[in-house]
């Protein structure tokens, strides 16, 4: 091996996720994401696991009957999604969305249904146990490449979080890619979060100051980090042409992780938060408090400027896990597995919980935004996705429920339920099934994503798709429909 390899490779261990490097070459934009108001655009991606019952999440007219696009209320009856009806003017529901890419792929479970989820596209393999080796990714999360591509300038890059559960090193432990497509584990304690984000934060305007001990351990940070930065610049002129821009992005991530270090670039803030109470995060009983005070410490970063990026994780893909804190002493996957049998009532109380966190959320999210106008939820873009579409033995991949909230700045045409494609193929579980040969109809949600990045400034995404599907037109384009 050269002796440059051997050294970057020591070099890329020891800096380890901090690191942001560019898969694709020719597609870095240093772009800044901004509202036509001047606020900074953020992002947000929620999953949860394991399906729903659709009925009980499908929208229904104001008399009770089929929803149309612009005729629709979420408060009805066991209703999934009846704790975002205050919000509805400001959500786009969508119905039928199919992970068609794993049908066409080859690739069903758990673990792929998570990466599709997040990616837009499939998995390398399916399901291999706890280790999830063959379950790789085929591009980053649609977060990481935001990201990447719009490159803003704030102390934290991006955000990776979860809520009860202490992550791991399978797909289903994990919520985001790098642009290098190396899974990006969660911060599950708050005090993680809230050290990370505001450890060592100065108030704008100079008011704040620093305690001598934590100024001395900034210092050999710093050091660290300048001779990082002076050897990784030698080794950059050894490096061939091809090899060179990764480097950069290495640098510019070393440039990120000083400006979290010395508070260089905080906006909008005047004072320090307070930290979030103890708690002990990886209790279950203690998931709902873990997910508002990671949801709190979120908006006020998002105020702050302090990063514009987050993935939320409510559970495990498969969720293995019971749910004490609703009284329910069977695993989630138990659960879903019953449906449509006895446990439905179950599946219900679980699904409605996770939409009460939304709504929590997109409550501390509707606040004036120091940044620009309108409120910050105006200026977000949310995109709430699930592993499974049927909550069943089936372990469907076609109708995953999503909601898409907030405006991304007003290029969100919101207060619509739409459906994707034709209903009619609703029953057809089998046919998002890896190779089932019957995928035609079915809705590729390359497409949705594809739209989602344009709605948050990159305007030259005109497809998304998994790789082994770049000459199926049935993948290609945007969908416009979500589009103001």
């Amino acid at each position: 091996m050269p002796d440059f390899l051997s050294s970057r490779r020591l070099f890329l261990a020891a800096l380890g996720a901090s690191a942001v490097t560019v898969r694709f070459a020719g597609m870095w934009q240093r772009k800044q994401a901004a509202a036509a108001n001047g606020a900074p655009k953020r992002f947000i991606m929620i999953f949860n696991p394991q399906g729903v019952v659709m009925d009980q999440w499908k929208p229904r007219s104001s008399s009770g009957g089929a929803a149309t696009e612009t005729n629709f209320t979420l408060d009805f009856n066991n209703s999934i999604l009846a704790p975002l009806q205050p919000y509805k003017d400001r959500l786009l529901v969508l119905d039928n969305v199919d992970h068609r890419v794993n049908a066409d792929v080859g690739v069903d479970n758990h673990g792929p249904a998570m990466i599709s989820a997040v990616t837009g596209a499939g998995a390398t393999g399916n399901y291999s146990g706890n280790s999830g080796e063959f379950e790789r990714p085929r591009l980053p999360s649609i977060d990481q490449y935001l990201a990447a591509q719009l490159n803003p300038d704030t102390p934290v890059k991006s955000l990776q979080l979860s809520a009860g559960f202490a992550g791991g090193t399978s797909a289903m432990d994990t919520l985001s890619y790098d642009m290098n497509l190396n899974r990006l584990p969660p911060l599950y304690d708050p005090i993680q979060t809230y050290d990370l984000l505001f450890g060592s934060f100065q108030p704008s305007g100079g008011g704040g100051t620093i305690d001598p001990a934590l100024e001395r351990k900034l210092a050999r940070r710093g050091s660290a980090l300048d001779y990082a930065s002076a050897d990784i610049e030698r080794l950059r002129n050894q490096l061939p042409p091809s090899e060179r821009d990764k480097l950069d992005q290495h640098l510019e991530a070393l440039a990120s992780i000083e400006r979290r270090l010395d508070g260089s670039a905080v906006a909008s803030c005047n004072e320090k938060p307070p930290a979030p109470a103890s708690i002990n995060a990886t209790k279950r009983d203690n998931a709902p408090t873990v997910t508002e005070l990671q949801f709190d410490i979120v908006a006020q970063a998002f105020a702050c400027d302090m990063t514009r990026f987050v993935s939320m994780q409510f559970d495990r893909g498969g969720s293995f896990e019971n749910v004490p804190w609703l009284g329910i002493a069977d695993p989630h996957n138990n659960i879903a597995h019953a449906i449509p049998g006895g446990a439905s009532g179950d599946s219900y109380n679980l699904e409605h919980y996770y939409a009460e966190k939304v709504a929590y959320l997109l409550e501390a999210l509707d606040v004036p935004d120091p940044l620009g106008e309108g409120t910050i939820l105006d200026n977000t873009l949310i995109y709430w996705t699930n592993e499974f579409g049927s909550g069943s033995s089936v372990h469907s991949h076609n109708n995953i429920p999503v909601v898409l909230a907030g405006g991304a700045g007003g290029a969100l045409n919101t207060g619509r339920y739409l459906k994707m494609r034709d209903s009619s193929l609703d029953s057809n579980f089998w046919c998002m099934y890896a190779n089932s040969g019957c995928s035609d109809g079915f809705y590729a949600h390359g497409k949705l994503f594809a739209a989602m990045m344009q709605a948050m400034g990159l305007s030259n995404v005109t497809s998304w798709v998994d790789p082994r599907l770049s000459n199926n037109s049935a993948h290609q384009g945007v969908e416009t429909r979500i589009l103001a």
